[in-house]
């Protein structure tokens, strides 16, 4: 097995934030609404098996890095040969892009919608990837700083959905109604 660098691996604990701040993206601005909306008051049934899945898949995706030889561009063109391994990468990385650009328009829209409405979102976009490259460019380490910061900090509002109980109706919460 390749050995890590020291400069790009981190603790343990930094990894259990690492994975937390994958999961929580900006789907979280809206997932009660459009859970709600689909599902009705039972989305906590098929919130806990989404989130059952994917710890599931990422259980699975560390297991073949484990025993694979390299990041999974190596291991696509290992298992799936060099034609059909190079279009499977390419599809991963158009994933990514395209992640990345879903998840860009998502926070200029916040910013537009919450802060700055006068600002043209070329210049959001372009302070932001300016932001990203900085980190990116800091290193792993940085990376995974800022994904436990992304994580703690927001975590305080949790706070704030506590004020709200005292008008609320618990049996709403029983499963199945």
């Amino acid at each position: 097995m390749k050995q890590i660098p020291i400069e790009y691996q981190v603790s343990p604990y930094m990894v259990f934030f690492l994975i937390i701040t994958i999961q929580m993206g900006v789907g979280m601005l809206g997932f009660e609404r459009i859970s709600a909306k689909l599902v009705g008051n039972d989305a906590w049934i098929s919130t806990l098996l989404f989130g059952m899945s994917v710890n599931l898949m990422i259980w699975i995706i560390y297991q073949i890095l484990n025993q694979g030889n390299g990041d999974i561009i190596a291991i696509n063109q290992n298992v799936l040969g060099k034609w059909i391994g190079g279009l499977s990468n390419f599809i991963f990385l158009s994933y990514i892009v395209l992640l990345g650009a879903t998840t860009l328009h998502t926070y200029i829209e916040v910013v537009h919608v919450w802060m700055f409405p006068s600002i043209s979102s070329w210049v959001i976009a372009g302070a932001f990837l300016g932001l990203c490259y900085y980190i990116v460019t800091g290193g792993f380490r940085v990376v995974a700083g800022i994904g436990f910061f992304g994580i703690v900090i927001p975590s305080i509002l949790i706070f704030t959905f506590f004020y709200p109980l005292q008008y609320a109706d618990f049996r709403n919460l029983f499963p199945i109604a």
